[in-house]
């Protein structure tokens, strides 16, 4: 529930916003899984793209996109590793069922993401949006 000039704030992920530097084999993992997935599970890892449309089209106004950086600059390395971490503990088993690849080498793929994280001389980013409109009196 809103009340009529409420302002509504809302992170709409966009699956594909996570960006490991060290190379197109790890990016691969993140490419081929989530679309199999979004499909199995009904979801739509697309949405962040969609939130201004969906936020136009119900009559919202002032509407603005904000972008949280979420980077091996701005965040200490370990705290940024162990968000990979959540990840993995909680993604791995609907990976190996939805992406076709074996677990061993989902599991991999996530140590050497976490690696590219840990490693000083290598960069991760992850750009989390964050919208906010308001509703019309």
């Amino acid at each position: 529930m809103l009340r009529p000039g409420g302002r509504v704030h809302l992170i709409a992920r966009i699956t594909d916003a996570v960006v490991p530097s060290d190379g197109a084999e790890r990016r691969r993992l993140l490419a081929a899984h989530p679309w199999r997935f979004e499909a199995a599970v009904n979801c739509d890892l697309h949405v962040g793209r969609k939130t201004f449309t969906l936020l136009h089209d119900n009559g919202f106004a002032d509407i603005a996109a904000d972008y949280v950086v979420v980077d091996t600059l701005r965040v200490d390395r370990e705290i940024f590793a162990r968000i990979w971490e959540a990840w993995r503990d909680g993604y791995t088993d609907s990976m190996v069922e939805y992406s076709g690849l074996p677990r061993e080498e989902i599991e991999r793929r996530w140590r050497e993401m976490i690696a590219c994280v840990r490693d000083p001389r290598r960069y991760a980013l992850w750009q989390v949006p964050v919208w906010t409109a308001m509703k019309p009196a």
